[in-house]
């Protein structure tokens, strides 16, 4: 089973999302800032993170960073999912090591597909 961490400060957005991809056939796991996503990311050591930028505690920026530069994690795909319609910081990150950046509100079975794709996952 692969291990999903959404890390994202909205309780509700991330509550619906996780019930989605357990749905799905997914083992996930939740941070609402970015000291417990950091945390989370070197514990758990999840197959993907699912990301937010705008994070209280550090903000996605720095967890994106961090899981990139250990060695430990910095295999772990990353998919951004934000609100955020800021040209640079879409170029800098998808040049900084994430998979794909998905705009907010997104389509649950776009998403899912793009999972999909990153993971090798035969749908």
């Amino acid at each position: 089973m692969y291990k999903i961490l959404i890390i994202e400060d909205d309780v509700d957005l991330a509550t619906v999302l996780q019930m989605n991809l357990v749905s799905k056939g997914f083992d996930v796991f939740v941070a609402h800032d970015a000291i417990q996503g950091t945390a989370s990311a070197h514990q758990k050591k999840p197959d993907l993170i699912i990301l937010d930028i705008n994070l209280p505690a550090g903000g996605g920026l720095s967890i994106l960073n961090n899981v990139k530069a250990s060695v430990n994690t910095k295999m772990i795909p990353i998919i951004i999912l934000s609100g955020s319609d800021d040209e640079k910081l879409i170029h800098d990150v998808l040049h900084g090591g994430v998979e794909d950046y998905i705009k907010k509100p997104y389509d649950l079975e776009d998403l899912c597909t793009r999972i999909n794709h990153i993971l090798h996952i035969e749908k």
